[in-house]
């Protein structure tokens, strides 16, 4: 009897589990991956988001990279400029660097409950509760 109901709930489960695995797992059906896909190619097909190719005559190069032994090697909080030789491709302009180092100056400087820190407040950092991209970005 023991064995009948385990293939019985067994059986149930391998029948219905599929359907719902992808109840609030986001994991996104088939269906949605190929409306998603239809999406991304663009209203002229052109490919993703319709971006357009550079002018003619536009010399492509290869991007420089950071050495891996150096990438990420910072010195202490707050950064500064001479820490973005780290983090950003060699190639990036004077502006795009002022641009990243204002927004790393911030999030890698103290900060305190006067200035408007969270209400939860267990770091003086931004950077201490806030480690990655992932959790601003929302999938789905």
């Amino acid at each position: 009897m023991c064995n009948r109901v385990t293939l019985l709930v067994a059986a149930a489960m391998a029948t219905i589990g599929p359907a719902c695995a992808e109840l609030g797992s986001d994991v996104p059906s088939d269906a949605q991956l190929l409306i998603q896909r239809v999406q991304e190619g663009g209203s002229s097909g052109s490919g993703i988001f319709d971006i357009a190719p550079p002018p003619p005559g536009t010399v492509l190069r290869r991007v420089e990279r950071v050495p891996r032994d150096q990438f990420g090697v910072v010195g202490p909080f707050p950064l500064s400029f001479r820490d973005l030789r780290a983090l950003l491709f060699p190639g990036a302009t004077l502006a795009d660097r002022d641009k990243v180092l204002e927004g790393l100056t911030f999030f890698t400087t103290p900060h305190t409950a006067a200035e408007g820190l969270g209400p939860i407040n267990n770091q003086a950092f931004c950077l201490g509760c806030h480690e990655n991209t992932a959790e601003g970005v929302r999938s789905g």
